[in-house]
């Protein structure tokens, strides 16, 4: 049987090929002499692979020998222990690993020194909104106010008094408005202040 399958497949597709160059153009010598005769052979021959392929059997995709060796015996581990790699990998000690910041060499261009505060008066706000609202006391001549507000802002974290030539990174900058972002040396909060009250 399988013979005939294989035999009926090899005759199936050899009709294929000549009935499709048959359509393209029509062969007269070999009986096909219109396409539409060709078509005909075509799924004649479509039918005929199909049938070939049917009675041809699946080759296994292993060996049978393969198949029937039993795997190799394996020593037993304990039901509670852990496999030898994840055994193997839990008894190393753990790796540590370091990033090391880069140092910037004095007096480069990736070496920026930090700017000071010029004089003991100068206060900066997180916002740029309460230091303006801030100004706008100074300018209006409202002392008291100006001093409650920045008691306030002082209290909540808001705003801040900065010392006397104290080191500083100026991070944003607001042109026309006046306005610098600093952040103290070794701090991760930024405040808006004056663009006097910063000098190199």
């Amino acid at each position: 049987m399988e013979a005939v399958g294989s035999l009926l497949a090899m005759i199936g597709t050899l009709a294929f090929w000549v009935s499709f160059v048959s359509v393209i153009r029509p062969l007269r010598r070999i009986g096909l002499p219109t396409r539409k005769r060709s078509a005909l052979a075509l799924l004649l021959s479509c039918a005929v692979i199909t049938t070939g392929a049917a009675l041809a059997p699946d080759e296994p995709d292993q060996p049978s020998d393969q198949a029937t060796q039993e795997p190799a015996p394996q020593s037993e581990a304990p039901a509670d222990s852990p496999p030898p790699a994840v055994a193997a990998a839990t008894t190393e000690e753990p790796v540590e690993t370091t990033v090391q910041e880069p140092t910037p060499v004095a007096g480069s261009p990736n070496a920026p020194s930090p700017d000071r505060i010029d004089g003991d008066k100068n206060f900066g706000c997180r916002s740029r909104d309460y230091y303006s609202k801030l100004v706008r006391f100074a300018v209006q001549g409202d002392r008291e106010a100006w001093s409650r507000a920045l008691a306030e802002g002082a209290l909540s974290g808001e705003c801040i008094l900065f010392k006397a030539d104290e080191p500083v990174f100026v991070t944003d900058t607001a042109l026309f408005s006046g306005l610098v972002k600093v952040r103290r040396k070794g701090k991760l909060t930024e405040y808006w202040t004056n663009f006097e009250a910063v000098t190199r």
